[in-house]
């Protein structure tokens, strides 16, 4: 039987203790009201319901008890006590009427819940305790074979401190001759005159520059249009005339130092 079914077996036993407490209770209570409600006796029905209630709640405490000692594995001798004596004074209010009246087949019969109770609870408890050792044994076991399994593993072999990586001398790269800069071309291989207004007044322009090395901001836009037979055209170009003409002469001053 492995740990979950010790479980079930053990819930299943103390359900059916208290399923047969329960009804031990009832019949306990209504017979002990009818027996002090007769004549003989003189009490009142409500009067032995509540003896017998309270006879039963004292079993029941008892059951109580007895199953949270034995969780922690104890036992308690007074819990032993107070299930006999509870239930003989069960069995007392049961059988009473009956043996009053000499009717020992209803003493017997009336003996059976009580009597069946106490025999119940004694067994269900050595039952608990049976599966409650088993499963203290079986819990061992497993951790003593689980301490074996980690002490028959292979241990790592130690790692060898490794050696410090030796510096890598850093590599000469060969030295490259430099490729001269290409020139520039002069304005005079544009050839302007082949191109539109808009590229004859760049190509002018660059040419003052470049060439006259004249100051770009002080060619206007009507110097360009005249250069060009144009009126009221370069105005809209010149200032990206200018900047073209900055750039080629910075340029061509590259390519003269080179």
């Amino acid at each position: 039987m492995n740990q979950r079914a010790a479980e079930k077996a053990i819930k299943a036993i103390t359900g059916l203790v208290w399923t047969d407490a329960v009804i031990v209770m009832v019949i306990s209570a209504t017979t002990t009201a009818s027996l002090l409600a007769s004549p003989s006796i003189g009490g009142s029905w409500t009067q032995g319901f509540f003896l017998g209630l309270a006879i039963d709640l004292g079993l029941a405490a008892g059951l109580i008890g007895d199953q949270a000692v034995q969780g922690l594995g104890q036992k308690s001798g007074w819990g032993a006590a107070l299930r006999w004596v509870t239930a003989g004074m069960s069995l007392v209010t049961n059988c009473a009427a009956s043996a009053l009246a000499s009717q020992w087949l209803g003493v017997a019969l009336h003996a059976i819940p009580p009597v069946l109770l106490v025999v119940l609870t004694e067994a269900a408890q050595q039952y608990r305790t049976a599966l409650a050792t088993v499963q203290h044994k079986r819990a061992e076991e497993q951790q003593r074979a689980e301490a074996r399994r980690v002490a028959q593993q292979p241990k790592p072999a130690p790692v060898a401190p490794q050696a410090p990586a030796q510096p890598v001398a850093p590599v000469s790269k060969p030295d490259v001759p430099k490729r001269p800069m290409p020139r520039a071309a002069t304005v005079t291989e544009l050839h302007p005159e082949q191109g539109t207004k808009k590229d004859r007044g760049r190509a002018w322009l660059i040419k003052q520059v470049v060439e006259h090395h004249r100051d770009p901001q002080q060619i206007s836009a009507a110097e360009v249009d005249r250069a060009i037979d144009a009126s009221g055209y370069s105005k809209k170009f010149i200032d990206g005339w200018r900047a073209d003409a900055v750039a080629a002469k910075q340029a061509a001053l590259v390519a003269a130092t080179s």
